[in-house]
């Protein structure tokens, strides 16, 4: 088993070297912050939610209206890369999938994954760095 530690650092190079925006790095730390918050205290696999995460964005580099269906070709290229988390592909896809507000997640993971995203544009660094902004 990989640590959880070890678990972001994986994801977070992954997310860094596709894009590395320094905006939507902040937001999936906050998304990361709010799944595991939610899940402190259960049997819920927390790599599923480090790794979607660091990904469940990434596509909007390249298609910002379908950026979910872009973000699952990079996740492809992350279990390829990186072949010990192709076991959670189903949970961290419809994480993926169905962070959206029209999104229909059809596992627990997907469910506290999209909550999470919305609640994370409510933590308190997302919106000091907003904030930073409008001064």
């Amino acid at each position: 088993m990989v640590m959880v530690q070890d678990v972001n650092a994986i994801g977070k190079d992954f997310f860094m070297s596709t894009w590395g925006d320094p905006a939507l790095a902040l937001h999936c730390r906050c998304v990361i912050e709010a799944c595991l918050g939610m899940a402190k205290e259960t049997d819920l696999n927390q790599d599923v939610f480090i790794l979607a995460g660091w990904i469940h964005d990434v596509g909007r580099k390249d298609d910002v209206a379908n950026h979910e269906q872009v973000s699952c070709d990079y996740l492809e290229n992350f279990l390829n890369i990186n072949s010990q988390f192709r076991p959670l592909e189903r949970e961290i896809k419809d994480c993926i999938l169905h962070h959206r507000s029209s999104g229909k997640p059809e596992t627990l993971f997907g469910q506290i994954f999209k909550a999470a995203d919305k609640v994370a544009l409510r933590n308190s660094k997302w919106l000091a760095y907003k904030n930073s902004f409008s001064t």
